[in-house]
């Protein structure tokens, strides 16, 4: 489903492909685009601000981590893998020099 609202300066955008929920939202120019992943053995979702270029990552285990110099490109890379939890750790955790990452919880 699709389904587009519009609240005091916030614009959402909420899909689902299969079990996969995103919604991309508009706040005050903060955009962000938050991945729910329901069927992941690894993650259960990721936040991407595009503005701040940081991607927070919640982990089946409950654990939540940030992560520094992500870009569109990065983004698209995980979203165009068959398998998200493998892409984040072969582009991202692999990489932990050029994506630097801070513990939230």
């Amino acid at each position: 489903f699709v389904f587009a609202g519009m609240g005091s300066e916030t614009i959402h955008l909420i899909f689902q492909i299969e079990s996969v929920r995103v919604r991309f939202m508009d706040n005050n120019n903060e955009n962000k685009l938050v991945i729910q992943l329901p069927e992941s053995s690894m993650l259960r979702s990721l936040e991407f601000s595009p503005t701040t270029k940081t991607l927070r990552a919640t982990f089946n285990t409950g654990g939540v981590y940030e992560y520094d110099n992500i870009t569109w490109s990065v983004m698209e890379s995980l979203c165009e893998s068959p398998s998200l939890g493998r892409a984040f750790h072969s582009i991202i955790m692999s990489s932990r020099s050029k994506h630097p990452f801070t513990k939230i919880s």
